[in-house]
This record gives C-alpha cells, structure tokens and sequence, in this order.
C-alpha cells in the first residue's frame, strides 16, 4: 500500500480509539470498564489464596478473604414411631450441629413430646477417660394409665468423635427399663474419672423396687459395674461418700421398706457399695431394731456367720428385752414375746455348744424350759437338753427335736408367721 494510504488508515484507527474512549468517560471522570466479551465465571482454582493468619486482613492492607460459608445445621429428625429406637437418628443430628446441647436439646424434648424426667435430663462428663466429655441424655416417654413408662438413657461420643452412639442404660441391663432417670455422676473406683448412675423402678400394688446401673468406661468399654440384681425397695437416697473411711468413694444407697401390711415389721436399711478393684464389695447396714422379732433376725444372722459369741450376746439380750415392741400384740393377737424369748434362749444354747462351752449351753437350755414351760420353743429346749445329757450325739438329738415340732407344724408356722418381708423359719433350721 502507497505510503500516504497507509497514514491516512492509521489516523483513521486512532481517531475510533479516542471515540471509544471518550464514550466510556463518566461525568465524573471516572473510568468505567466495559466488557466487550463475555467473561468466564472464575472456578474454585481461580480464586485468590486467602491470607496468612487466618481470618485476618489480607497482607498489604486489602479487604479480609471472605469466609467459606458454615453449612447450616441437620434439620431435626421427625420422631419415629418408637422414639426409644432413635438413638441413632439424634446422633445423627448431634454430629450435624444440633443447637444447645448445654441447654439439654430442649427443641427434640419439646418435638419428640419426652415427659418429665426425676433427674437432670442431661449431663456431661469423660466416661471414656479421653479428656473430652461425653454427653447422657434421659429419654422419657409420657405415662400411661398411670403405668410408669418405658425410658433409657442414651449416651453419645464427645464432639471430636462425631457424637457418634455408644449405648444406652437398657443395653447395659440387657432389659426394658420403666422410671429411668440420671441419679448421679461421681467416680466410685478411685481412679479420678466418673461414673454414670442410673436409676429405673418397678412399682407393685404397695411397692416400688429400684434398680441401679453404673454405667463406667474406666476399663476401656462401656459396661454396667453394679453387682446383679442389685435393687432396693422404697429407695429414700442415693449418695456417693466415702462412708468408710478409707479414701475410697461408696455408693449408699438408703431404703428396704416395703409399704405393706403382709410385709410385717419393717426397719430401713442402707446398703453400701465399696469397689474393691475387681467389683463392688454389697454390705446391708440395717437401722437399730425396733422390734423384739428384729433384734432375733440380728442374732441370727450371726450365728449363721460363725460369730457364736456376739450371737449368744444379741439373743441374751432378745431374752431379757422388754422394750423393743411386739408386733403380734399390735395386731391385736396373742403376744409373741414368750415364744420369742424361749426361741432366744434355746438359740443362745446352740451358740454356746457350738463355742464349746457345753455347761453353759445346758443352763440355757435349762432357763429356755423353766423361764417360758408353756412355749414350744421352751418344750423343744427341754428335749434337746435331756438329749444331749443322755449322750446323744447332736444330729440324733436335733433330729428328736425335729420329729417333736412337726407334730404341731401349723401352730410353729403361726409363730413365726412376722410377714414376706422378715426371715423365713423353718422347724429343719431350728437347731441345725
């Protein structure tokens, strides 16, 4: 192209340039970009790398990298059609983000319609020993007709382990548990990390037992340390205290009544619990006998235990004793303190005998007869007695005192009839 064309096109070019850019100015003078082809929408990989530190400014002064977005939290699960089977759908929710756990989730109490629980309805603590607690939660269905209803207790992972579900008190008891509730949270093995007790009641016509579960993870899996079948009627307290005093926490557990007149003469009791490393170590402690038939249980319980002299003493004291009530006078019906302290008497003997004091156990054997004649337990003393003067040997002279009572069986079994709740009496067990 001629020189001259070739100017010409080139200031022709400019002067579209200058054109644009003049249309592109603002009133103010500012420059407007105008995108004259579309631009691609930029991906993840092409977005700036955020600042260090966090979520401070960017380095240089420039505005803070925008925040990833917190995704919103797992909408609460609708209750299934047996609340007490969806431990696993609250886990789920729990790991998602589930709102004021401290507050003990009072959205799925609220939703899943839980009644009112005796204890907290939640609490939290390290039953794994990891440092981080765990959270317990009651579940509590409403009653029905006044049956008290099916509950548990579901216990879930720390946050840092997703809250994921790792069982529940009805799994421990291998059991339909009715009255659950968090009765406590304190540690009973010495080793400076809790135990979780629970409590759940079975309720008679007059009585409610109460089952207790420790529910522990101080050996590496969750387990229920409580001996079998450990239970109390009419429970009053429960209590962790070293009671013992040997630097060790037990548990107390305080009750033993039954509400019924069947039952007989009742007096409270407190059943101890000490962990002796492998297990719990069970002693009933009962209260002060308020009745004659009780301090004869005591003494009883004694000699049953080999401790002959601490058992003659109790049923010595049984003889003499007219303070402690009768129970049978109360009720309106003959006395049974004769036959009681004839009982106590000829008892005592046994216990004498059995210490190798057999002088002794013949004078009381003697008193049993000469103190109380009209009795059967002082006929019985009597024939043992001579018995054992005409050299008998014990079994032969037991078995003569056998065959004696069975004669009068039915007014034996009226002797000793003190209701379900105290020891039984049979004539086999009265001098074996």
């Amino acid at each position: 192209m001629p020189r001259r064309r070739r100017r010409v096109a080139m200031l022709a070019a400019a002067a579209m340039a200058l054109a644009l850019l003049a249309a592109a100015c603002g009133d103010a003078g500012e420059v407007s970009i105008v995108a004259l082809t579309p631009t691609a929408t930029p991906t993840a990989a092409d977005a700036p790398a955020p600042p260090v530190g966090g979520t401070g400014s960017a380095i240089g002064g420039g505005d803070a990298a925008p925040a990833t977005p917190t995704p919103p939290p797992i909408a609460l699960p609708a209750p299934p059609e047996s609340p007490l089977a969806g431990a696993q759908l609250v886990a789920g929710w729990l790991a998602g983000g589930a709102p004021d756990i401290e507050g003990c989730l009072p959205a799925l109490v609220e939703a899943w319609g839980f009644a009112a629980t005796e204890g907290p309805r939640c609490v939290e603590l390290d039953l794994d020993t990891d440092g981080s607690l765990e959270l317990a939660l009651a579940v509590t269905l409403p009653p029905a007709a006044g049956v008290l209803p099916p509950g548990d207790v579901w216990i879930f992972d720390d946050a840092g382990g997703g809250r994921r579900f790792l069982g529940s008190a009805r799994a421990l008891a291998n059991d339909v548990l009715e009255g659950v509730a968090i009765a406590e949270v304190g540690d009973l093995t010495g080793d400076d990390h809790p135990e979780l007790l629970v409590t759940a009641e079975s309720c008679g016509a007059s009585t409610c037992l109460t089952r207790v579960l420790i529910a522990s993870g101080h050996r590496g899996r969750l387990e229920d340390l409580a001996p079998a079948g450990l239970e109390i009627a009419s429970l009053e307290s429960l209590l962790v205290d070293d009671a013992s005093g040997d630097g060790l926490p037990d548990l107390l557990l305080r009750g033993g009544t039954i509400a019924s007149v069947g039952a007989g003469p009742q007096r409270a009791s407190e059943l101890r619990l000490s962990w002796g490393g492998i297990g719990f170590f069970e002693e009933e402690l009962p209260d002060p006998p308020g009745y004659l038939v009780q301090l004869i249980a005591d003494a009883d319980a004694r000699l049953l235990a080999g401790s002959f002299e601490a058992a003659g003493a109790l049923y010595l004291e049984a003889a003499s004793d007219l303070d402690l009530a009768d129970w049978k006078a109360e009720l309106g019906q003959a006395p049974g303190r004769p036959e009681l302290q004839a009982y106590a008497l000829f008892r005592a003997g046994l216990a004498s005998l059995r210490a190798g004091d057999t002088p002794g156990a013949l004078a009381l054997l003697g008193r049993a007869f000469s103190e109380h004649t009209t009795t059967l337990h002082g006929g019985a003393a009597a024939l043992y007695s001579a018995e054992l003067q005409q050299g008998r040997p014990l079994p032969a002279a037991c078995n003569s005192v056998e065959a004696f009572v069975q004669t009068r069986a039915a007014d034996y079994a009226a002797i000793w009839d003190y209701g379900y709740a105290n020891p039984e009496h049979t004539i086999e067990a009265l001098c074996r």
